[in-house]
Formats: structure tokens, C-alpha cells, sequence
């Protein structure tokens, strides 16, 4: 039964199937990247609008000495300047993502891949460590009988992120040959 879930397990790790994944998601990450950009635009637009009035308001400080309104309206326009730079920050990190180089990232998911593989078919036990670092709950199993002779179907879902991320924390601890 271990080899037909680890075989079924390397089956799942088609280069050319990861391979399109990525493409993919790639694809979808560049449609996002103009509006992106518009968002990026907008937002330092108000910030601004947000100085501006800030600039205004320590004008009028100086022009009056002050009131509790002016010193109110300035806490609330460096409250709303602050939510604005954490946005525009947090847009920043995401255009970051999507200036991915599919290439690199396929070449990696394939060394990852062909390392996993070799690992999947060569140590059980690192195996199913695997095996439960990948799998979202368990397998399930259903006992079926094909050309009169019994067998078992078994299902589950999993993440190749996970997958992927056991290769690369594997790896790191190989000493730089992997495992």
C-alpha cells in the first residue's frame, strides 16, 4: 500500500503539470498588475492631499497659536497618512510579486520536483513525513475490486506549497548536495 500512495504521490509531481500551474499563475498575477498601478497612483495621490492639508493646518497653528479642533484634525489627517502609507506599502510588496521570473521559478520548481521524486522513491520513512507535510487531513481509502481481483482506491487533497516547502527546508539542511 506505501508504494501505490508514494507512486500516486509522484504522479501528482508532473514537471509539466507544475510547470503549466505556474505559467498560469503567473498569467493571472500580471492581468492584476494596471490595476495595481492605478491603486498605487491613487493612493499617493491622497497622500498628497492628506500633506497638503497637514501643511495647512501647522500654517494655521502659526497664524493662531492653536485650538483643540486644529490639534484634533491634525491627529486625524497623520491617522488617515499612516493607514495610507501602510496600504501603499503593503501594494508595493505585492507589485514585487508580480514582477516574478517564470523561468527562474520553473527552473526551481523542477530541481525541487526531481529532488522530491528521487527522495519519494528511495527513503520510506522521509517519505511519509513527506506524505503528512503535503496532505490536507488524511487519505482515504475505499476498497474496490477490478477484473475480480480486490484493491483499493484512495483519496485526499494536499498542497504542492507545503510539498515544495519540505523540499527546499530538506535541502537546506543537505550541506548543499540535498538529501
Amino acid at each position: 500500500m506505501d508504494r501505490a500512495v508514494l507512486a500516486s504521490l509522484q504522479n501528482a509531481l508532473d514537471p509539466q503539470l507544475l510547470e503549466d500551474a505556474v505559467k498560469l499563475a503567473v498569467t493571472e498575477i500580471e492581468k492584476e498588475q494596471p490595476t495595481l498601478s492605478k491603486q498605487r497612483e491613487t493612493l499617493e495621490r491622497e497622500l498628497l492631499e492628506v500633506d497638503s492639508r497637514l501643511h495647512h493646518l501647522a500654517e494655521a497653528i502659526a497664524a493662531t497659536g492653536g485650538s483643540e479642533t486644529i490639534y484634533s484634525k491634525i491627529k486625524d489627517e497623520e491617522q488617515r497618512r499612516n493607514g495610507l502609507q501602510n496600504q501603499l506599502s503593503r501594494l508595493i510588496e505585492m507589485a514585487k510579486v508580480t514582477s516574478l521570473d517564470s523561468a527562474r521559478l520553473i527552473l526551481v520548481l523542477r530541481t525541487r520536483v526531481g529532488d522530491l521524486q528521487e527522495l519519494l522513491s528511495r527513503q520510506v520513512f522521509e517519505a511519509r513525513k513527506i506524505l503528512r507535510a503535503t496532505l490536507n487531513g488524511s487519505l482515504i481509502f475505499q476498497p474496490i475490486e477490478v477484473e475480480g481481483r480486490a484493491g483499493y482506491r484512495f483519496f485526499g487533497t494536499g498542497s504542492y506549497g507545503s510539498l515544495l516547502a519540505y523540499s527546499q527546508a530538506s535541502n537546506d539542511g543537505g550541506g548543499g548536495q540535498g538529501i
